[in-house]
Parts: C-alpha cells; sequence; structure tokens
C-alpha cells in the first residue's frame, strides 16, 4: 500500500494538524468541513519540512525537501512552531 497507513504513534492530536486547506474531519471541531483534499504532496502542516503526502484522508509520514524524498513521522503538535494558516 502506498503510501503506508500513519500509526497512532506518529499521530498524536489529529485536531492539532488538519489537512489541507484547513479540511476537518467530522467529530475533530463537530462537522465535517467538506469534502476531503485530493490526495498529494502539499505545504507540511508541521512546518518542518517544505511538503508532506496527504493520502486523503490523513497525513502520512512522507515529506520532501528540495525535491528529495523522505521518511518522517508527524511529531506531536508544538503551536509554537507549526504554521496553521
Amino acid at each position: 500500500m502506498w503510501p503506508p497507513p500513519l500509526g497512532p504513534e506518529a499521530f498524536e492530536n489529529p485536531a492539532a494538524y488538519p489537512g489541507p486547506n484547513g479540511w476537518q474531519p467530522e467529530g475533530l471541531l463537530g462537522s465535517s468541513t467538506g469534502k476531503p483534499p485530493l490526495f498529494g504532496w502539499y505545504a507540511d502542516p508541521a512546518g518542518i519540512h517544505e511538503q508532506r503526502y496527504w493520502d486523503g484522508r490523513q497525513w502520512s509520514h512522507r515529506v520532501s525537501d528540495n525535491s528529495v524524498r523522505g521518511d518522517d513521522p508527524l511529531p506531536p503538535f508544538d503551536s509554537s512552531r507549526a504554521p496553521l494558516a
């Protein structure tokens, strides 16, 4: 399966990292903010890498910097570092 599913150990606070364009699944804010965005590469919500892969449901561990891909689990949410705009 590509990309591999993201394990719970890599994603401790799903409400802290919304999907691309601010998308939230149902239950986190009371109701869904619409259809989830399509799978693909988006700006890393943690602000650590240039891009992180969104599998259409959640963020994966796949990251990219200067077109070089790698693996890095999504860290626990840190409000002092994560750009959520």
